[in-house]
């Protein structure tokens, strides 16, 4: 505009001295406007794209924190409420340094809900951040976590209904509950089977009544374990699943063991484990297997068909998968039982040993679970004259 004035200027000497001057300058105005216009084009799409990178920013902060909610959604099963329920229950049965008892108790029902909410919160991350885990492999991680939730609400459930007994099992019993973080590893997610598609509803409550089996067993309520465990059999015969199945057979025969009925819990744990074998419900097989040796080798007193037993347990433990090796030494540790019953002292202490050893680098040496064997071990040699 400050051109084309200046070139329309009414005296000669106000104008360009020629043509080439005013199109020199009608060419330059045009460069600085194309500039200006740039810069503005420039300044707008770098507003843009912060704009892109605060949305994202803002996405992904909700989605944090969607995962760290979905972590703390333990806390409606264990909480101050529940820490003060089972305080009150354990002093309620009278039961001299049960208040003792209680304090070394709460510290393992504190760690597995902690796994729960660590495992439960990768497990988000996984699907809502890094997002490269497919539907599949979420589907099996959070059928896991619920049922390891179930598991930890009927404990708490057991414990604030707790009498004498239970007081006395508690500790053992709670920290038996390994923290393995299986539920958040993809490659034991691919080896389970896949979770069912219909009837959710019922699977679900048929699994949390199998969690109050195993929570009735570990207090020492041994009828009612049975009991309850038969029924959710008779229940999940019906439903449309085999591996739930399966593991309602684990169920009846882990409490037919504890309650002495050894030649029907022989029974209960064949068929779980052949059914669970045949769906690939390799987890089971092997806590199947693993139980097998004990009760035929040690119980039953046929060591012989124990060793067929150990076999199985190792073959389903290869398909299940056994990152930290406690599997592993619970069989050798089961099979070192029936073997020291036959008389068999040096394998059986060397099994032993092995398992000892598999306990401590996975639970460190001061687990209560690693003192079972410890004392199993110092039977033997006590039997063998080994007494130093």
């Amino acid at each position: 505009h400050r051109v084309l004035i200046r070139g329309l200027a009414p005296a000669p000497e106000q104008r360009f001295p020629d043509m080439a001057a005013l199109l020199a300058a009608l060419t330059r105005g045009r460069a600085r406007a194309r500039l200006r216009l740039a810069a503005l084009g420039l300044a707008g799409l770098a507003l843009a794209a912060l704009a892109v990178l605060a949305v994202g920013r803002i996405d992904r902060m909700q989605r944090l924190a969607a995962c760290e909610r979905a972590g703390a959604s333990i806390s409606e099963v264990w909480n101050d409420d529940a820490r003060a329920r089972l305080h009150a229950a354990f002093l309620a049965t009278g039961v001299a340094g049960a208040d003792t008892t209680v304090a070394k108790l709460l510290p393992w029902l504190d760690r597995q809900a902690e796994a729960w909410r660590a495992a439960r919160t990768e497990v988000c991350h996984h699907a809502d951040l890094a997002r490269d885990w497919d539907p599949a492999t979420l589907d099996r991680a959070l059928w896991c976590l619920d049922d390891r939730r179930s598991d930890l609400a009927a404990q708490v459930r057991e414990l604030a209904d707790a009498d004498a007994s239970a007081v006395h099992r508690a500790v053992p019993a709670v920290s038996r509950v390994t923290i393995d973080g299986r539920c958040s590893d993809a490659a034991w997610l691919q080896r389970q089977p896949s979770p069912p598609t219909r009837g959710r509803a019922e699977l679900i409550t048929t699994r949390a009544a199998l969690s109050r089996v195993e929570s009735l067993h570990y207090a020492g309520k041994y009828a009612d374990a049975v009991a309850l465990a038969t029924t959710t059999r008779s229940r999940a015969e019906a439903l449309a699943w085999p591996p739930i199945l399966a593991a309602a057979w684990l169920a009846e025969g882990l409490a037919l063991v504890a309650d002495g009925a050894y030649p029907r819990a022989e029974a209960a744990l064949a068929s779980a484990y052949y059914l669970a074998a045949r769906e690939d419900a390799w987890t089971t097989a092997s806590d199947a297997a693993n139980e097998l040796i004990f009760l035929i080798g040690y119980k039953l007193a046929r060591p012989a068909e124990a060793r067929a037993w150990f076999r199985h347990a190792e073959v389903a433990a290869v398909h299940a998968g056994d990152p930290t090796g406690l599997v592993a030494a619970r069989r050798l540790g089961e099979l070192a039982t029936a073997l020291d019953l036959a008389g068999d002292y040096r394998e059986s202490e060397a099994l032993y040993r092995q398992a000892i050893t598999l306990d401590e680098r996975a639970l460190g040496p001061d687990h209560p679970q690693l003192a079972v064997t410890l004392n199993n071990l110092g039977s033997l040699l006590l039997a063998t004259g080994d007494y130093a």
